[in-house]
């Protein structure tokens, strides 16, 4: 974390150090001479981060002093200074606890006296403060603040760590286009500064951004340059992170060798400088490379040494992922108790930590509350009721409508079984009861034909219900939608929405059946999708599915057997910011395919249904990509993949409909359309259509 560099007092913020005795004897000696003035709060300041590496209580009592002797004296004649010394102290404080409290004190201070150094460096803290909260909404909100106060006043070093900690939040969002920008402008920013560890820093995650990206030569070329700068500043700390990180990339490689040693030149100096936190991480990454090995007692060897490491300087999170780690290794070397025993703790640690995080975040939420902070965000909302319920309105009477139809058909066709049994028994006694035969025979054509005539019309509600082709064309570049019905109704369907932020929802759909029972789980899917985007205002992919599952178990069976209530869907809902060039999508069996630069990129999906799931119930993913001009998304239902054919009657298969794909991406939308419909008729020959096909292409 930054420290805070005021000139104007002529303040060292110090690293985490053994303090100065000698500088400690001299401002103790200025206390003796000034009780009650400006130097006096600046000596305690200063003995409060003298003491911060020995004694957070020590500290605290020398911040507190300051802050309580600046008030006592305030704005008093030629004492001025004492108020952005108060704030200095609240700010200290902050670094000691990362509160957002103390960073909001100062903060206040530093805006009453107009300092904008101060403000610079207060917002980019409370922005580190809140993404460590997991709240990167507001650390956003916060470091492009401190970015702008930073760059208004040329405070070049601030503006490159700003940009840093933005890069870093867009890197765990797993956006990683934004998070290279962002890296890139930080690594200029410590070059106009000339401060080199920065710039080690900038270098370093850069490295990282290109191991996500799996383009190991160009992440270790980063890494590289990052160590030698971090080795010639004598940074050791920092040189055995570059060395586990490089070994890290070369175990990506499957270059174990390489890994190996780099992982033992990062123990050598984590031992001989006692960074016990490094050396355990080191031991983690070893025995990642030995599990890849399939060298179970080696990496539980490893497991094993760095669990008594993080259990004493009681670090959670390590000893979450090592108990983990160690389950799975018990796991495939088949002792599967241990394993049990290892998962349980991992369980109980991960439950205890949410607890206490959650316990934090409401701690936090409590002495912050600002009111009217929401007051814009309510206005908007307000503004948009009546035309959201009069929509939701309208939308339930088509649902409601379509729900009667599909129970009218299901009477329609009780009669038209009881017609054709009727018909079969009197083919056996044709000769005594031709007559009887005859009437029967014009009562099923007549039901028939009743029956038909309803599905037609439950085809054109359910036609209603799907996202139309003049919405798709209005807010999509170029796209294709291929949609062939099993039967004249269907269980696959797609739906499109606009959010008020800009966003284009799209949603590929397979429900449970097909015919009509798939068209009736179809149209509930579409009623629940419109209440949760509507009424319930929620528009994050994988939290659409997530209360799309609750709305489908709750609705059908929701205290069901393992054999009932596996009523559902799968499918894939898509998220686009065409401004960003974003997609952000969750996915329910059903994985997502990329076309970029001739060859698909294939996204998997979460392996359960949008419905009753009788294995561990988890949340969806979300799934973020960066979009390319020219990009094709395509998304699909099982159909045309299933469907059987050809000269020996086997399936289509998706590995065929990749190579179909790859060989006509460069045709125009509508014609690949053309070629898939084609290509599958050609396949089906003589066989009968087994299931609903949709597929969907988007081009970017």
């Amino acid at each position: 974390m930054k420290r805070l560099i005021l000139p104007i007092f002529f303040f060292l913020f110090l690293q985490a150090s053994a303090q100065d005795q000698k500088q400690v004897d001299s401002l103790r000696q200025v206390l003796k001479v000034h009780t009650a003035d400006t130097t006096a709060v600046k000596a305690l300041n200063d003995l409060g981060i003298q003491y911060e590496s020995s004694s957070d209580s020590t500290s605290l009592y020398y911040y507190n002093s300051a802050i309580a002797l600046a008030a006592k004296i305030g704005y008093r004649a030629g004492e001025g200074d004492a108020t952005q010394s108060k704030a200095i102290a609240y700010f200290n404080i902050g670094q000691m606890d990362s509160s957002l409290v103390n960073y909001k004190k100062a903060l206040a201070i530093f805006k009453e006296v107009n300092d904008t150094r101060g403000i610079a460096v207060c917002y980019s803290n409370l922005g580190i403060a809140y993404r460590q909260l997991g709240n990167w909404s507001e650390a956003l909100n916060c470091l492009i603040t401190a970015l702008k106060y930073s760059e208004k006043i040329n405070y070049t070093t601030l503006s490159g760590n700003c940009k840093l900690s933005i890069g870093n939040i867009y890197r765990q969002k797993n956006n990683l286009v934004l998070a290279e920008k962002y890296y890139s402008e930080a690594l200029t920013e410590f070059n106009k500064s000339g401060n080199p560890t920065a710039k080690a820093m900038a270098l370093n995650n850069l490295g990282l951004v290109y191991s996500d990206k799996k383009v190991h030569r160009k992440a270790l070329e980063y890494f590289f340059m990052a160590l030698r700068m971090r080795d010639s500043l004598a940074l050791h700390r920092s040189v055995a992170n570059s060395y586990d990180n490089i070994a890290c990339e070369y175990n990506a490689m499957d270059d174990y060798q390489m890994s190996l040693q780099y992982h033992q030149k990062a123990i050598e100096i984590q031992q001989k400088i006692n960074d016990k936190k490094g050396f355990a991480t080191s031991l983690i990454n070893i025995s990642a490379v030995y599990t890849k090995q399939e060298k179970f007692a080696q990496a539980i060897a490893n497991l094993e040494k760095a669990k008594v490491i993080a259990i004493e300087i009681q670090h959670k999170d390590m000893l979450k992922e090592i108990y983990l780690s160690l389950s799975e290794n018990y796991a495939a070397s088949t002792q599967y108790k241990t394993s049990l025993e290892y998962h349980k703790k991992y369980s109980d640690l991960k439950d205890s930590m949410l607890n206490e995080n959650e316990s934090m975040q409401i701690a936090q939420l409590q002495t912050e509350y600002e009111t009217g902070k929401k007051d814009a965000e309510i206005l908007l909302l307000n503004k948009n009721k009546e035309v959201q319920e009069a929509d939701l309105k309208r939308k339930s009477v088509i649902i409601w409508a379509a729900l009667i139809g599909i129970l009218l058909l299901l009477f329609f066709a009780f009669y038209i079984y009881r017609g054709y049994r009727l018909k079969r028994n009197a083919n056996e006694v044709i000769s005594r009861q031709k007559q009887e035969v005859e009437k029967q025979k014009e009562i099923i054509e007549e039901k028939q034909k009743e029956i038909t005539d309803s599905i037609q019309y439950a085809k054109r509600i359910q036609g209603a219900l799907l996202a139309s082709d003049a919405f798709l064309k209005k807010n999509l570049r170029d796209h294709f939608i291929l949609y062939k019905p099993k039967d004249i109704v269907s269980g696959d369907f797609y739906w499109a929405a606009k959010t008020q932020e800009g966003r284009f929802l799209l949603a590929t759909a397979d429900c449970t059946g097909h015919g009509v029972p798939g068209a009736f789980m179809s149209l509930l899917g579409v009623n629940f999708l419109n209440e949760i985007i509507t009424g319930k205002q929620i528009v994050q992919p994988h939290k659409i599915l997530d209360q799309l599952r609750k709305h489908i178990i709750d609705a059908l069976n929701p205290e069901g057997t393992e054999t009932e209530g596996r009523d559902g869907m799968d499918g894939v809902l898509c998220s686009f910011d065409f401004v960003n060039m974003e997609l952000q999508f969750a996915a329910a069996n059903n994985p997502l395919w990329l076309m970029r630069d001739n060859e698909i990129l294939e996204f998997a999906a979460d392996k359960m249904p949008v419905g009753k799931y009788f294995e561990d119930q988890r949340e969806f993913r979300l799934q973020t990509i960066a979009l390319k001009k020219d990009d094709i998304v395509y998304t699909f239902t099982d159909g045309y993949a299933d469907q059987f054919g050809g000269e020996k009657g086997k399936k289509f298969k998706y590995k065929s409909l990749q190579q179909l794909l790859i060989s006509i991406h460069q045709l125009p939308m509508e014609e690949q359309r053309q070629r898939l419909d084609q290509a599958i008729e050609s396949w089906k020959g003589n066989h009968e259509q087994i299931d609903d096909i949709l597929i969907i292409g988007v081009k970017i």
